[in-house]
């Protein structure tokens, strides 16, 4: 009985209860004195103004979305486009100096082991006379621009690689290659002059000409390229008038020296895939003496019945024979130290050429600088539009320095397969200021040279 009496007691105080929230909520909803339901038309009105704010809500969305719309359509058409100065353009030109060719083999240089030859110039200066009987020989003879046995040659300049000592960032320096062409030449100037002493001899002996390459031949060991300054050469040869039965014995002297007409070269030819050695000109090379071919007849006499200049200034009849005496010279003649076997491979060397229009160049199998990156804030990105003359693959990086793993798995930048005469277009993300941008060909073909023209290369910010 009590048990029951206590569960009453329960229900009757949670109904109260809900009578007194019943009451609460109707104060809330309403502010009437009256009953806690409301009217249809408090209802509506109700209805109404939570669709008008529900559509102001949606119009507010609809405001955003439209603005963050036309906010991007705005910085789309507010992105600038700035043109790079590239250094090599258009037309395969670099630092507007050189034509930049490509070649992919393995096994090339750029200078030929062909001989580099020289022009030569030959007079010969002296005066002799006997006062017994008159008899002189005298004279002066110019043969200018002899090559290959023949006169009034030309020879055009020879495609050279030098070694050039360079200064390295943080001292010391270090040996890089430089490409230019050069002109030989190579000027001898004989003195001669015959003593009064005459020996007999047999009437059938008759030298009728001498030779300038016993003169080298005697002083060949000594005939390299910084002793061939004004060079004093010396050597022995007789002569005779056979119808006198006389014999002179004479010593010759000759000044020696060669020119070397040095200019800039207009291409250089990149082998970043060879592993063969260079070929160049070390000028402080000195072991390796002059080289020639056999001995001609110069064209034309040195003397004939013309009366030939005497000290005295007089003008005396010549006597005895030959009656006119032919020169004989080199054939040719060539310097062997321009063409020496390098130690470095042609990949692994830098060029200072290059080095000189942007320090940031390096070694040839790291590729070409073709531009910089400004010095310039904000997001960056870098367009690269171009062109290749043959197939092959056109590999771009851009970094802070160069690299040479452009055909590892782990390359960073970008490459893309070009035909003969096809275009490329490159594009860069995130790139930063002062970066710098390297280009890599490589053709399909292993064999001739080909060349990459940049036709485009821009920053959009």
């Amino acid at each position: 009985m009590i048990r029951n009496t206590k569960i009453v007691k329960k229900i009757t105080a949670l109904f109260l209860v809900l009578l007194l929230s019943i009451d609460s909520l109707a104060a809330i909803v309403s502010d009437n004195d009256g009953s806690a339901f409301v009217t249809k038309v408090e209802f509506e009105a109700l209805k109404k103004d939570f669709a008008a704010q529900i559509n102001n809500y949606n119009l507010s969305i609809d405001g955003k979305i439209d603005g963050a719309i036309a906010n991007y359509l705005a910085g789309l058409k507010l992105e600038k486009e700035e043109q790079i100065d590239a250094l090599l353009d258009d037309k395969g030109f670099y630092g507007k100096k050189y034509y930049i060719y490509w070649s992919s083999a393995d096994n090339t240089v750029s200078i030929p082991s062909d001989n580099h030859y020289a022009l030569q110039n030959v007079s010969l200066n002296g005066t002799g006379w006997r006062d017994s009987d008159d008899t002189i020989w005298g004279g002066r003879w110019y043969y200018n621009n002899f090559h290959n046995g023949n006169l009034n040659q030309s020879l055009d300049p020879y495609n050279v690689a030098l070694i050039a000592d360079v200064a390295k960032t943080g001292g010391g320096t270090e040996k890089q290659i430089y490409y230019e062409k050069v002109k030989n030449i190579f000027n001898m100037k004989i003195f001669f002059e015959f003593p009064t002493q005459i020996a007999e001899i047999d009437s059938n002996t008759t030298i009728t000409g001498w030779s300038s390459e016993n003169l080298l031949s005697l002083n060949q060991s000594d005939l390299t390229q910084q002793s061939l300054i004004n060079k004093l050469a010396t050597y022995f040869r007789g002569y005779s008038y056979s119808d006198q039965k006389a014999w002179w014995s004479v010593w010759k002297t000759a000044y020696i020296t060669i020119q070397q007409v040095e200019s800039d070269t207009n291409s250089i030819t990149l082998h970043p895939f060879s592993t063969s050695n260079e070929l160049v000109w070390d000028k402080k090379e000195n072991s390796t003496p002059l080289s020639w071919t056999s001995e001609v007849n110069i064209p034309g006499q040195m003397y004939s019945s013309s009366t030939p200049f005497t000290p005295d200034g007089g003008w005396k009849s010549m006597n005895g024979s030959p009656a006119s005496v032919r020169m004989k010279i080199m054939k040719s003649l060539w310097f062997p130290w321009q063409i020496l076997n390098d130690t470095v491979q042609i990949k692994s060397r830098k060029i200072k050429n290059l080095t000189d229009i942007d320090k940031n160049n390096g070694t040839e199998q790291q590729g070409l600088l073709i531009g910089n990156i400004p010095d310039q804030n904000g997001e960056l990105k870098i367009n690269v539009k171009g062109e290749a003359t043959t197939a092959g693959t056109i590999f771009i990086y851009v970094g802070d320095n160069p690299v040479s793993n452009w055909e590892s798995s782990d390359f960073k930048g970008k490459k893309v397969n070009v035909t003969a005469g096809g275009s490329f277009n490159l594009e860069f993300d995130d790139v930063v200021k002062k970066q710098h941008v390297w280009l890599m060909f490589k053709k399909s073909s292993t064999t001739g040279t080909g060349m990459v023209k940049i036709t485009k290369l821009s920053l959009l910010s």
